[in-house]
This record gives structure tokens, sequence and C-alpha cells, in this order.
């Protein structure tokens, strides 16, 4: 069973969900605005490979694992794709 290490380990992992610490030059300074989420219904939303941008990384297999797409306003969607065989 989980004990209170766990939770604050867990805490620690992904407390940066939340804000982002970076402004958009990237110098650490200030704090960034959170990412848009994008919805289901949402015309920039990946929901077929031809919306998931270029390749940019390749699985062991050599397969297209990591894309991305480039959404304007200085925000890139990036996809992970872990595929099935």
């Amino acid at each position: 069973y989980p004990n209170q290490h766990d939770y604050d380990e867990l805490a620690a992992i992904y407390a940066h969900l939340n804000e982002t610490t970076t402004d958009s030059a990237g110098n650490g300074k200030g704090k960034g605005k959170k990412p848009q989420q994008l919805s289901a219904s949402d015309n920039k939303s990946p929901n077929t490979t031809s919306e998931w941008g270029r390749a940019i990384s390749q699985d062991a297999q050599g397969r297209d694992s990591v894309f991305e797409r480039i959404l304007g306003n200085g925000q890139i969607l990036v996809t992970h794709v872990l595929w099935a065989i």
C-alpha cells in the first residue's frame, strides 16, 4: 500500500503540470502561460495520423514515434505514439 513518502514523490514528479516556470524567451525568469488544452471538437485535435505533424523521432524498430506540429502563438503540439504489434 502507498505511504506518505510515495505520495510525496508523486507530488514532486507531477507538480510541474499546473504551471510553467520559464518565460517565452526561455531564460527561466518569471512564469509563462499554461499551454492551451485541445478538445476533441477542436480542429487542432490530432484525430488522424495526417494531423500529427512531422516525425521527429523513431522507435527501436525504425517506426515514427514522436511527431510535432507547430500551432502558432509559440505553441507546439507533440504527439507520442506507442505502436502495438
